[in-house]
């Protein structure tokens, strides 16, 4: 039986092209191109939690925001079910004695022609709301890496020799980002077991900030449209007070059927455009 990986990356494209040097002994990537926090929260049981990593290193959140361009009237519900589903998943992690190296979403590169009927300033700060929440996430089992000084320049871009498009990074890019990551890491020890981690927010802060966040983001069903009913049982499973792994569900989950339909919010032209632009 082969060991369980002593670090797994897990999120998004950004995370699929995220190249660990060899340094890290042990990795597992589980990063999928396209991803949206959600998705990450379906297949954490299966595609992580059954791997038993010591720690998480988590970059997720992108392919939720870039909606609201699309959508503008829905930024609010979209950013607000980003930091929810964000804020889950990295419970979820730490209810199953996993530590995790929140990271925080990558800045964006040059807006290309193409995309710029598409595209809105909002996007950038919609991305400095969800990393403001991703900070108040640290504490003894969760540590917050912010992506941005090491990537963004003077504009608040990613560096050009770091972006290859919009979106994702050059090998350059992650070069970069490895070297703080290494430091960051054996700052916080975690990779040794039972050592508790260091707020990488004052707690004072981290508590104004997390209240900020928790009351932004309290739940109104009315404009979410899905509920704990249509979440697969093995992530309803993964909360704090849940049973061991070894009880929950295994392969073959299922959504259960929401208990209510969800609206319709697109035209079939907006779901075509934004299937060009993923």
């Amino acid at each position: 039986m082969a060991a369980s990986p002593a670090l797994v990356v897990c999120g998004d494209s950004r995370a699929a092209q995220w190249q660990l040097p060899r340094t890290f002994a042990n990795v597992a990537n589980r990063g999928i191109g396209s991803q949206t926090t959600v998705q990450v929260l379906g297949r954490l049981p299966l595609d992580v939690l059954a791997l038993r990593p010591r720690v998480v290193l988590l970059q997720v959140g992108v392919n939720d925001l870039k909606a609201i361009p699309l959508f503008p009237g829905r930024a609010d519900a979209i950013r607000a079910r980003c930091k929810r589903n964000i804020e889950r998943i990295v419970r979820t992690l730490a209810a199953n004695q996993i530590r995790v190296a929140a990271t925080t979403i990558f800045p964006l590169g040059a807006v290309p022609p193409e995309r710029r009927p598409f595209w809105s300033p909002d996007m950038a700060r919609a991305i400095a709301d969800v990393n403001g929440c991703i900070a108040t996430l640290a504490d003894e089992s969760t540590t917050v890496f912010d992506t941005g000084p090491v990537l963004r320049d003077e504009r608040g871009a990613v560096r050009p020799r770091y972006g290859r498009d919009l979106l994702h990074l050059t090998p350059e890019g992650y070069a970069a980002l490895n070297a703080e990551v290494a430091k960051h890491l054996a700052e916080q020890s975690l990779g040794t077991p039972g050592r508790k981690l260091r707020p990488t927010v004052r707690t004072g802060e981290n508590h104004e900030r997390r209240s900020r966040c928790a009351q932004a983001n309290r739940r109104n069903p009315a404009e979410d449209g899905a509920d704990d009913a249509g979440r697969p049982e093995a992530v309803r499973h993964c909360h704090p007070g849940a049973a061991p792994l070894s009880n929950r569900a295994g392969p073959g989950l299922r959504s259960r059927p929401s208990a209510r339909p969800r609206q319709k919010e697109s035209s079939p032209l907006a779901a075509v455009l934004l299937a060009r632009i993923s």
